[in-house]
């Protein structure tokens, strides 16, 4: 397993058009060699995910629901992200308002020099459990992520069930991915290049459970991780495009404008959503609605 990581760290500092098929693939094969355990979660109905888009271009308003979802023009996905490759469309979001707006706010995340940023939120309802697997944290240190906590302890409990050797050879892989999901780019998309290929690889894998007696099968709808920028508390989570669709609904929907204050950044001129029309992919706003800027 120390070799096969060398082996990929060295593929993904290579300038070559054929590193990132090259770690891809590896990883596949090397998962189905060693029969690589992943750890496996699942969204409840109800839950309450958060995500953001900035305006640009002199927006003021997103008058469609599928504004805000995930970007249906690949063709302008040019780079790597986190969890997505060049032209392919992910929906990312977190599970904690403040998660959310760190990932979300370019003058906080990546300390901008500009005085206030216009950002239009979406608070989406969970209506179908949401099957999806998950980045471990240290195996080792507790953080001040009591979700991140709870899920590596969960997994590592999993893996009692192995031999030494085994959970060690997992643990080993699974630690090296937890690493490359925490690393900061800045701006540098082709560092994403190990954690891109670990999500596409988790996005076909499918999940066993018996109900009833019954071997249920469910494909893997995403990845969860902590954020490398807000690490203390929620969590992000990458979906396929198809689960928003049939798994999530917007609910409500906000624009603020945040502005810098010093070191801190406050939101202001909050206008709210009158409603939501699901049917008809719109959102219909009020000038006059104003509400607390927290979701």
């Amino acid at each position: 397993m120390e070799k096969f990581i060398e082996m990929i760290k060295s593929y993904d500092l290579a300038e070559s058009f054929f590193s990132y098929p090259f770690i891809r693939n590896a990883i596949k094969e090397n998962s189905i060699e060693i029969d690589l355990p992943v750890p496996r979660f699942v969204i409840p109905k109800c839950t309450k995910l958060f995500r953001g888009r900035v305006h640009k271009n002199g927006e003021q308003f997103f008058h469609k629901i599928s504004d805000i979802s995930y970007n249906r023009d690949i063709f302008l996905i040019k780079n790597f992200g986190r969890a997505n490759e060049p032209c392919q469309s992910t929906f990312y979001c977190s599970d904690n308002p403040n998660t959310a707006f760190i990932e979300t706010c370019t003058i906080a995340r990546d300390d901008l020099d500009k005085d206030f940023e216009l950002i239009t939120w979406g608070e989406w309802e969970v209506i179908d459990e949401i099957p999806i697997s998950y980045v471990i944290g240290s195996q080792t240190k507790t953080t001040r992520n009591a979700m991140l906590n709870f899920l590596t302890k969960s997994f590592i409990d999993f893996l009692k069930d192995y031999s030494e050797e085994k959970r060690k050879e997992f643990l080993l892989f699974h630690d090296f991915i937890s690493k490359q999901f925490q690393i900061e780019a800045k701006g540098h998309h082709s560092l994403y290049k190990i954690s891109c290929a670990y999500a596409n690889w988790i996005y076909d894998q499918e999940f066993r459970e018996n109900i009833d007696d019954q071997k249920i099968v469910k494909q893997s709808a995403g990845i969860m991780y902590r954020s490398s920028t807000w690490p203390n508390e929620g969590m992000n989570i990458a979906l396929k495009n198809q689960v928003v669709d049939s798994s999530l609904r917007l609910t409500k929907a906000r624009r603020d404008n945040i502005v810098r204050t010093g070191s801190f950044y406050n939101g202001s001129d909050t206008i709210t959503a009158r409603s939501i029309d699901i049917l008809n992919d719109k959102i219909i706003w009020t000038d006059d609605n104003k509400i607390n800027p927290c979701l």
